[in-house]
């Protein structure tokens, strides 16, 4: 038999079976005093093995089971922190808009005042240009 106590020792080995043969044709196992037919210590020596492997699977599936649980547990504070950096650029946008606004009315009264300011300072702007060519004339001289 293959299968293991937690001990280490093979499950037949730490119960202590023996064989015994008798004239009939089964073959007795006794643990200890009480006499079991071979077929009755296999199926308890499946019985381990399957417990054996019911237990590995238990561990392995718990072993998933806290793996996901962590994963959870950090993604759900990636979302809580996502969710702060996001009220934190809502509030930072309401307030940009709010100086938007409040400059496009400072700029939309300068302007409303310009014309006044200029006409106020006396100041005169005069332009010495030449006179302008008449591209007109120049091409009819061109094409003549």
């Amino acid at each position: 038999m293959t299968a293991k106590n937690p001990e280490g020792t093979f499950w037949k080995d730490s119960m202590n079976f023996t064989t015994h043969s008798t004239t009939s044709s089964t073959n007795y196992w006794s643990l200890g005093s009480i006499q079991l037919p071979s077929y009755v210590a296999q199926l308890i020596d499946n019985a381990h093995i399957a417990a054996d492997d019911f237990r590995v699977k238990y561990e392995t599936e718990l072993a998933m089971c806290q793996s996901v649980e962590s994963d959870i547990h950090g993604l759900c504070k990636t979302i809580d922190d996502t969710n702060v950096a996001q009220l934190q650029l809502e509030a930072e946008i309401e307030a940009l808009k709010e100086e938007l606004l409040f400059m496009k009315k400072i700029h939309k009264e300068e302007v409303k005042d310009l014309p006044a300011q200029i006409a106020s300072s006396g100041l005169t702007v005069e332009v010495d240009a030449l006179k302008s060519q008449d591209l007109a004339e120049i091409m009819a001289d061109i094409q003549a």
